[in-house]
């Protein structure tokens, strides 16, 4: 199968599939960057934000609580 992988009329596929694997790469590591920014916002939060009547959450149900200062989300 490999030899068929190989034949310049799938050179364009393969080009794409190769294409598509550094970017499930590029997602990784954005996906790790996100949490740690997150992960930051709460703590920072948790330090600036003030403590009384913090939580909210929206009108619908298993909506999560957020800050109503910062719009940060409790987990």
């Amino acid at each position: 199968m490999d030899s068929l992988q190989s034949h310049p009329i799938r050179q364009p596929v393969v080009d794409l599939w190769n294409e598509l694997k550094g970017l499930r790469e590029q997602e990784k590591q954005l996906l790790k960057a996100i949490a740690e920014a997150e992960k930051k916002a709460r703590v920072l939060c948790n330090e600036k934000c003030p403590a009384e009547d913090k939580w909210t959450r929206d009108n619908y149900p298993y909506a999560e609580l957020y800050c109503r200062y910062c719009g940060t989300s409790k987990r």
